[in-house]
């Protein structure tokens, strides 16, 4: 009962509020699950070498979709990035892979940020 009595109403807009195309946009972008990392959506090959953000010379290479070669073993993405910080002194106890690694002198964060600009805008017809 004393959860029901605290429980939220969900205020989240909906499309019946938007007032023009970029209310559309924007709310489509808030509602959008951001898929899980993949080196496809970002356009990595397998094979490709990945630089460490902290120190370049510090690299590994894509194995699948997932995981990379680092040296001793094959990890993900974002417990490659947790080592290489304990190794430069931070105390994290987990990471976002995409945000430590380079590839073509841009992070993984930053090329799927601007993969997604990138992509064609949705109409309100759309949705």
């Amino acid at each position: 009962m004393i959860l029901e009595a605290l429980s939220l109403k969900d205020v989240t807009p909906t499309k019946d509020v938007v007032e023009d195309e970029e209310d559309v946009e924007t709310l489509r972008r808030a509602n959008e699950r951001r898929l899980v990392f993949k080196f496809s959506i970002v356009g990595v090959p397998i094979g490709a070498t990945l630089h460490f953000i902290k120190d370049e010379s510090v690299t590994f290479t894509v194995v699948d979709d997932k995981r990379v070669d680092f040296g001793d073993s094959v990890t993900s993405l974002s417990d490659a990035a947790r080592t290489m910080l304990h190794r430069h002194g931070g105390k994290l106890t987990s990471a976002q892979g995409p945000l430590y690694w380079i590839y073509e002198n841009e992070t993984l964060t930053e090329r799927r940020l601007r993969m997604d600009s990138e992509k064609p805008e949705i109409s309100s017809e759309n949705l």
